[in-house]
């Protein structure tokens, strides 16, 4: 994604464009740390939490890295 406007960084480009916040989840093509490279770009990441702490603890670790605001969904729970 870096340079290129393709994959799942798009509509953070376009939203980047119209000022508003992007929202995407966990099986995304590109990885967090990619889309966050958009500048100025207010990120959200639905993050699907399956499988045990060893699983879903470097998603987590990965959204911080991207900057991403996270909504956790797990078990029919909503957490932010």
């Amino acid at each position: 994604m870096t340079a290129e406007r393709g994959g799942s960084a798009a509509p953070g480009f376009a939203a980047t464009a119209i000022c508003v916040p992007f929202v995407r989840h966990t099986l995304s093509n590109d990885a967090v740390e990619e889309v966050a490279k958009v500048k100025g770009l207010r990120h959200w990441w639905q993050l699907y939490v399956f499988g045990g702490d060893e699983v879903w603890q470097p998603l987590l670790e990965r959204a911080d890295r991207g900057r991403a605001y996270r909504v956790h969904s797990r078990r029919g729970r909503h957490l932010i």
